[in-house]
């Protein structure tokens, strides 16, 4: 039922030529939360790799997905990463594909 839901409204959104606008900031944010929730999650089984993260805490990454005109921000802090679909300030590095 939700899924059937889900995909009504993003078929609406799509005719609606309304996309890349609020809309999707809101499902970003939404999904980029979840996201969040399960890195860190499956970071926590994972020490070594937050030991590793341990070298670029502070530091931000941008990816950027072309043809979305959208981009997600990762800045990883001591028990994982936050993830942010706006970042004001200077990143460090940016991936685009």
């Amino acid at each position: 039922m939700v899924g059937l839901l889900l995909r009504a409204f993003t078929d609406t959104i799509r005719k609606q030529k309304f996309y890349q606008g609020a809309a999707l900031a809101m499902i970003s944010s939404a999904a980029l939360a979840a996201a969040e929730i399960a890195i860190n999650a499956v970071l926590t089984l994972d020490p070594p790799t937050i030991k590793r993260l341990q070298r670029i805490v502070g530091r931000v990454i941008a990816i950027e997905f072309e043809g979305l005109g959208q981009s997600i921000f990762i800045r990883p802090h001591a028990k994982g990463v936050d993830l942010m679909g706006d970042y004001e300030g200077a990143v460090d590095t940016t991936l685009r594909g």
